[in-house]
């Protein structure tokens, strides 16, 4: 009996052994580290890499850390892989590490070929790389553009004309066209009795030093002078009173005529003086201020008999425009502060502009072709681009075309100088003044474009923005009533599941071995 007993205490005791054992075993998945990782891609409204550009897949690590995966194109229009020598791949990607080892997953577009194979290009979509089966790895574009707001106007400011070249400019800004009607000052004439001639200066000295031109000298004459005058002089159209900062609102002369009887020579010298008041119309973004400024000058007459003299003024009223320029975009961010080798670039797509030598056509975005054709009616159209540029808020990169003798301190330009081919100013226009009211099927676009991509001729296909409506008829534009111009842009940023239209995105499915 007690060795039956010892039996089944030894029997229970092995048994106890092997479940302990058996508890502190592990899955295989846990003991065995992952030595692979398949990465599959599944792009969603991705364009085809312009030529010249190819893209790149890359993991990254948060210490600065990276590796690349391989560069591949993508053809839109077949929906399929390929290698840089134009073969068919697959979808699948297979690394010899784990995944999960890396924090990022990111695509660049890359010139080709690659002067800098080791260095990562533009990122054009990156994410997160997230737990297989808990969470969704998606890659989108990098910088949130969602709420971006912004729009545009159409005037030809670097001609210094707000009525001429009209419809030839385009800026991505709030234009404000106003009228203003002042006096001014002609036909100014001295008269004395006799003597030699001296000239009569009457104008306005500008400090132009930045940041804000501020009036030196108003209406001035070199009174100092006036004392040697003994003739009639006479200035006539005197140059109006304006600059682009200031313009003269009320321009008054009090003037003072007196008789002098004779007196002893120097005793008693009686000076003359003069007041000068000038009104000023201080052009300002958030609207206008009037400045007086008053000046007092003193004409020291030597003594003689009986002398009288007059100064004369005819004031005439004129009527000049102020336009200005205010920012017109709300949360579309400046890539001047985070880095990502993007910057945008204006377009204007438009039936004026028949592809030929002189202008490109459109790069299409991965788009439904319906839609295109609906948002930005490319058919039969050129395109020239307004220019690159890193902040809506900023002037852009240059104006090969403007006149350059006052550009708004917004992206844009003027098509009235250097044109393509040689065309003569006012032969781009966008909108038409022989039918006044008929409305341009053309369209406005803002691409978002890597720094490593520098065409003029066509856009990179990542489109941002396009006008919401077509470009206005010339009657608008041209409109000479007091108003304001803002014409909105429309956002194409988002990134949705099963949009035909917007931002590309690719979805990353990882299966780890």
């Amino acid at each position: 009996m007690r060795e039956r007993y010892n039996s089944l205490l030894l029997l229970a005791l092995l048994i106890a052994i092997l479940a302990m054992l058996g508890g502190c075993s592990q899955p295989d998945d846990v003991l065995a580290p992952v030595a692979s990782t398949q990465v599959i891609l599944t792009p969603s409204r991705l364009p085809s890499p312009p030529a010249g550009m190819i893209y790149e897949l890359w993991m990254t690590k948060n210490t600065g850390e990276y590796v690349s995966l391989g560069k591949f194109n993508w053809d839109s229009k077949l929906y399929r892989f390929s290698d840089i020598s134009g073969n068919r791949i697959d979808s699948t990607w297979t690394v010899d590490f784990d995944a999960l080892n890396y924090d990022k997953i990111a695509v660049t577009i890359e010139e080709y070929p690659d002067s800098y194979p080791d260095s990562m290009g533009p990122i054009m979509l990156a994410d997160t790389i997230r737990i297989p089966g808990k969470d969704v790895t998606k890659m989108v574009f990098p910088i949130d553009l969602w709420l971006g707001q912004a729009g545009y106007c159409m005037t030809t400011p670097t001609d210094k004309n707000s009525y001429s070249n009209r419809a030839s400019g385009l800026w991505f800004a709030l234009y404000v066209f106003d009228s203003i009607l002042y006096a001014d000052t002609v036909d100014i004439s001295l008269s004395l009795n006799a003597g030699a001639k001296r000239p009569l200066y009457i104008d306005t000295t500008w400090d132009s030093t930045p940041p804000t031109p501020v009036p030196i000298d108003i209406d001035t004459t070199n009174l100092a002078e006036l004392a040697l005058t003994f003739d009639t002089l006479r200035i006539t159209n005197e140059g109006r009173d304006t600059n682009f900062n200031y313009i003269i609102r009320l321009d008054t002369f009090t003037h003072i005529t007196c008789t002098y009887d004779f007196v002893a020579y120097p005793v008693n010298i009686t000076p003359d003086t003069v007041t000068i008041i000038d009104t000023f119309y201080l052009l300002t973004h958030t609207g206008g201020v009037d400045i007086p400024v008053t000046r007092i000058d003193t004409i020291l007459i030597p003594p003689f008999w009986d002398y009288s003299h007059t100064r004369n003024f005819t004031p005439i009223n004129h009527i000049d425009t102020l336009d200005y320029f205010l920012s017109n975009y709300q949360d579309v961010p400046d890539l001047n502060l985070n880095g990502t080798k993007w910057h945008y670039k204006g377009w204007i797509v438009s039936p004026y502009l028949l592809p030929t030598t002189s202008f490109g056509s459109l790069t299409k975005p991965c788009w439904l072709d319906g839609i295109i054709d609906y948002w930005i009616n490319s058919s039969n159209s050129g395109i020239i681009t307004t220019g690159s540029f890193k902040n809506f808020d900023a002037a852009d990169e240059g104006n090969p075309y403007s006149l350059l003798g006052r550009v708004p301190p917004f992206p844009g330009e003027d098509f009235i100088a250097n044109l393509p081919d040689g065309l003569s100013p006012g032969s781009i226009y966008f909108a038409d003044p022989a039918h006044p009211t008929f409305t341009n099927p053309g369209t406005v676009i803002v691409t978002l474009e890597p720094d490593n991509y520098n065409n003029d001729s066509t856009n990179f296909p990542l489109i941002l923005f396009t006008n919401e409506f077509s470009i206005p008829a010339y009657n608008t534009i041209a409109n000479n009533i007091p108003h304001t111009s803002d014409y909105r842009l429309k956002n194409w940023a988002s990134a949705v599941d099963g949009n035909t239209v917007g931002f590309p995105s690719i979805k990353v499915t990882l299966i780890r071995k």
